[in-house]
């Protein structure tokens, strides 16, 4: 009776061994991260956006 509830039987699947692959090490001169550096900084991101907004409507409004 115990087999009426239970759940049918489940064949077991062997793992395949993967080989990893190798690491390549990424390397980039100082020139390159310094202009990827100030890139991101002078952006501005979401805050920058916010205000140019609220800047370009008060010109608008006031006539600049």
């Amino acid at each position: 009776m115990s087999g009426v509830f239970s759940s049918p039987k489940k064949p077991k699947i062997q793992q395949m061994a993967t080989e990893a692959e190798p690491v390549q090490m990424v390397t980039e001169d100082a020139e390159e991260s310094r202009r990827r550096e100030r890139k991101r900084l002078t952006t501005g991101g979401r805050s920058a956006t916010f205000f140019s907004g609220i800047q370009n409507a008060l010109k608008k409004r006031l006539g600049e």
